[in-house]
């Protein structure tokens, strides 16, 4: 609730558990970052648990700042289920987003959930009278189908099949699992409003400055990553990207013009929250 603050409990030198009490989710996010790297100055590497938290919204936010003050992350995060095992027909698992950040010029910054597209994308093809495309989700017989409202009441796809489901499996168990909260269809507070979040997250951070070779590490990546933008694409018109590179230029277009382009449809309903309707 309001004013609800962090408290931590040292476990080893590296690592730490963190209560977010419940607060507003992303303040409990930054406070992990924050300890995160505390942790991985004094020895190289920070492991922050955090329990009793809140949605924390985006990753590549958290990721961004981690890579921006010259530290490598990775965090896993965990959400209701909405999607399918391979092969099966229940919701057992969550869209699962994985993030790494990896100092660089601009930073690389990768935040992907683990399922073929998000529950927002189903919501957007509804609202639109769209349909979706194929194996994004299946229906409540665990059929393929193109229609948002049948995906809605079946569940998502793991993307890539069982390499997907393989991953998911597994962030839910670190986000899970090692950090003594919920898994699978027990995971409630993410899209769900109403009940009491029972999610957890895992923050790893670690400072490249150790290392003999630290002062090289962002360089090196920064050249690395240069050379893939600069490869062969298929098509001229379409250059080779790294994850980001598209975020990036929406975002500076949209500083260089200080304005967001929001539907009608959007506006109305942020308007309607800010009122505190929320119906």
């Amino acid at each position: 609730g309001p004013g609800a603050m962090s408290s931590y409990v040292e476990l080893g030198p590296s690592l730490v558990t963190l209560d977010g009490h419940f607060g507003f989710g992303p303040v409990t996010a930054v406070d992990a970052c924050h300890r995160a790297t505390e942790l991985a100055r004094r020895t190289g590497v920070g492991v922050v648990l955090v329990r009793h938290s809140n949605h924390l919204g985006m990753l590549a936010y958290y990721l961004e700042r981690i890579a921006r003050a010259g530290d490598v992350a990775i965090v896993l995060s965990t959400t209701e289920a909405v999607a399918r095992p391979a092969g099966g027909v229940e919701r057992l698992l969550g869209s699962n987003p994985i993030g790494v950040a990896f100092p660089a010029d601009p930073p690389f910054v990768l935040d992907m959930s683990t399922t073929a597209t998000s529950v927002g994308a189903l919501l957007h093809a509804q609202r639109h009278g769209e349909p979706i495309p194929p194996g994004w989700a299946v229906d409540e017989l665990g059929q393929s189908t193109e229609d948002p409202d049948a995906a809605l009441r079946g569940a998502l796809n793991p993307f890539g099949g069982v390499k997907g489901y393989g991953l998911s499996l597994a962030v839910a168990l670190m986000s899970g699992a090692l950090t003594g909260t919920a898994t699978g269809p027990r995971v409630h507070g993410v899209l769900d409003t109403r009940l009491v979040s029972t999610k957890g997250e895992v923050f790893l951070v670690l400072d490249p400055r150790r290392l003999p070779w630290g002062d090289e590490v962002s360089a090196r990546a920064t050249a690395y990553l240069a050379e893939v933008r600069r490869s062969s694409p298929v098509d001229p018109a379409h250059p080779v990207l790294i994850p980001g590179d598209r975020g990036r230029v929406r975002a500076s277009l949209a500083r260089g013009q200080d304005r967001l382009r929001l539907t009608a449809q959007l506006w109305a309903e942020l308007n309607r929250r800010a009122d505190g309707r929320f119906d």
